[in-house]
């Protein structure tokens, strides 16, 4: 029956998840969300529609477009107390009936059995089992009352069948599907009907968020029909199975997904056929230049020592490089050289007549360029390709190269900073003073605990030839340092440094062969969430999360680890982000040296970028070749005893507080 002709004239339907984010009317640019959908065709059908939503605003605007009687209500659908006060809403604007209940909330995930954490257990299970439980168990009152309803769940062909996505994700939709068959068996002969509206290749707002924002040509590519779903014919089937024209209908999951179930067994994912299509991919070659303040050294100077250094570490010349990553921060606010940076450093070498991308991602940029060097190789179009990444940041006026550093925050809304950031200081350190107090009040790390991890780094980049400071410092002398900002002193910050490094990327047979490469096992990259998803993980735990599921391990099967360290602060908020160490355990891993060359998890071996040095466009690539050294267990003084396994995370950038951009990598002995 087509939308329009009312089947659900006079009755009363509860929509929790309604306000699922999207556009509320068909067409727009973006497709909106399947709740949204939902609520929209049961009032085109005549019913009287109650939309329930954990944000109140986004229900509040699917009910201003109903276009016709409708209510909006809050409701935290994992609380009991929520569930049954939204149900008892409906009903009351119902005039005592409820005759319609659709569960459509749901949570995705990405997490396999291996790096699964009872944290995302449990919340999936809270959103994707107990809220449906809940919201069904205070709706049957009512029904049962009256003697009849009709309950819709709508579920996920992952409670289906397998996708080898989430274990949490799978396991919940099943048992979702389970209380609407329990709710169908027992209640049936009451009147009630329970069914569930299977989705599969749906192109609404969550997949998008979830997989991008353009239509998924590789996602359709695995559905029969050959093409995605729209949110309006899910919410088809649910008005469909609401009505009587299923009168007879109840226990039953209607499959919505093109055809894809029907094709047993069932195709592979998009991802896992790009897996599978891509090439293995290895690091053969790494070089770097010393870190530290090279007034009279120019960019072109600082990246030939680099590249110099990773072509012979490889075996290879200039004429075997297909293409070039370069990455850098500053250039245009330091030097001047705003635009072809990569081909002006390049052309003395003779590094040209090649592909030459401009990569430039604040702190994140050599990250970024390995990723993108490392999808140029994965994806079969290039087999040898060079990441380099150079940074000249240090000038004769001082304020110039602090006032270059906002340019890594939004310049239209910034954050508050103190008299004389961005004259005397980088404006970061105003950030990283605030990040350490918060560390101090809700995780109970002490200024000793922030002095004990910045002096690990100070001593380990005294044995490190590349290093900015090779002078040292115990936690006495850290603490006694010159304070920047309250409560950081000079030495728990990283140095404005120059620098270059470079790392040959390939997939070359003989090169993953040798003994020296080194596997890339994860690319990933993440950004700031959108403000209006408050809970969901931010670009590190985001970027962190796809890389371990990319490389089928998990955070505990980490060796050592290379991480982001513009402060002590920020260090130790990327133990946590990136899994190594729980919330709440970084002063005891600080005071216990759990982090240091002997330690459990040895971090930032290299002397990180406080010891080390911080030359923007480059660290990320330095944090490879440090890494890459100790896997071939080259690293001489610094080496940790026999790693086989790495992570390498590096972030870049402010956006509304939080860090903008996240690039990890998991890398793994050959």
């Amino acid at each position: 029956m087509a939308a329009g002709e009312r089947r659900l004239e006079g009755r009363v339907a509860y929509v929790l998840g309604g306000g699922s984010d999207g556009p509320a009317r068909p067409g727009e640019a973006l497709p909106m969300g399947n709740g949204r959908a939902i609520a929209l065709r049961l009032a085109a059908e005549g019913a009287t529609v109650v939309v329930g939503d954990k944000v109140l605003a986004r229900a509040e605007a699917t009910v201003e477009h109903l276009g016709g009687p409708g209510l909006a209500v809050e409701v935290d659908a994992a609380d009991p107390e929520s569930c049954r006060a939204a149900v008892a809403a409906a009903v009351e604007h119902g005039a005592g009936r409820l005759d319609v209940v659709v569960c459509n909330v749901g949570l995705s995930g990405r997490e396999p059995l291996k790096v699964q954490s009872l944290e995302d257990w449990d919340l999936a299970s809270d959103v994707n089992v107990r809220s449906h439980w809940l919201t069904a168990q205070a709706a049957l009152g009512p029904m049962l009352a009256q003697g009849s309803g009709a309950f819709a769940f709508v579920g996920s062909t992952a409670g289906v069948y397998s996708s080898r996505r989430s274990l949490s994700y799978e396991a919940t939709k099943a048992a979702q599907l389970a209380v609407m068959r329990h709710v169908a068996v027992r209640y049936a002969d009451r009147g009630i009907r329970s069914n569930a509206v299977v989705l599969g290749n749906i192109d609404s707002a969550l997949v998008r968020r979830e997989f991008g924002d353009a239509p998924g040509a590789a996602r359709a590519a695995v559905v029969p029909m050959g093409r995605e779903g729209r949110p309006e014919e899910a919410a088809g089937a649910v008005a469909f199975l609401v009505s009587d024209d299923a009168g007879y209908v109840t226990g039953q999951s209607l499959l919505v997904d093109g055809g894809v179930s029907a094709a047993w067994p069932v195709p592979q994912s998009c991802r896992e056929q790009e897996e599978q299509q891509m090439s293995k991919v290895v690091v053969s070659g790494v070089g770097m230049s010393p870190f530290g303040k090279f007034l009279d050294k120019s960019m072109k100077d600082l990246g030939r020592v680099a590249v110099d250094a990773a072509l012979a570490d490889a075996g290879i010349g200039v004429k075997d490089v297909q293409a070039m990553f370069f990455s850098n921060a500053l250039a245009g606010l330091i030097t001047g050289q705003e635009c072809i940076r990569g081909e002006v450093v390049g052309y003395p070498m003779g590094l040209a007549g090649i592909p030459i991308h401009n990569v430039e991602n604040a702190c994140a940029s050599g990250g970024n360029a390995l990723h993108l060097a490392w999808m140029a190789v994965a994806s079969g179009m290039y087999d040898t390709v060079l990441a380099l990444g150079v940074e000249k940041a240090n000038h004769e006026d001082r304020q110039r190269t602090f006032s270059a550093y906002a340019a890594g925050m939004d310049v239209e809304q910034g954050f508050a900073t103190g008299d004389g950031a961005g004259q005397e200081r980088s404006p970061f350190v105003d950030r990283q003073a605030r990040l350490a107090a918060t560390l101090f009040e809700e995780r109970g790390v002490t200024m000793e605990g922030l002095a004990r991890v910045a002096s690990r780094s100070l001593e380990s980049a005294r044995l490190n030839p590349f290093a900015h400071r090779r002078f040292g410092g115990s936690p006495e002398d850290v603490l006694s340092a010159r304070v920047v900002v309250e409560p950081l002193t000079v030495l728990m910050s990283s140095p404005v440094s120059d620098g270059a490094a470079a790392v040959v990327v390939t997939s070359r047979p003989e090169a993953v062969a040798s003994g020296r490469s080194v596997d890339i096992l994860a690319s990933r990259m993440a950004t700031r969430p959108p403000a209006d998803r408050p809970d969901a993980p931010n670009a590190v735990e985001a970027s962190a999360h796809a890389a371990y599921e990319q490389a089928g391990i998990g955070p505990g099967d980490m060796d050592l680890a290379e991480v982001h360290d513009a402060s002590v602060a920020y260090e130790l908020m990327a133990w946590t982000d990136v899994g190594l160490c729980k919330p709440g355990e970084e002063q005891r891993w600080a005071m216990e040296g759990v982090t240091e060359a002997g330690g459990a998890m040895p971090v930032n071996r290299s002397g990180g970028l406080v010891g080390r040095g911080h030359a923007l466009g480059a660290s990320g690539l330095a944090q490879i070749h440090d890494v890459v050294r100790q896997l071939r267990g080259e690293a001489g003084d610094l080496q940790v005893a026999d790693p086989r396994r790495a992570v390498v995370q590096i972030g870049g950038g402010v956006v509304d507080w939080l860090t903008a951009v996240s690039s990890v990598h998991v890398l793994a002995k050959g």
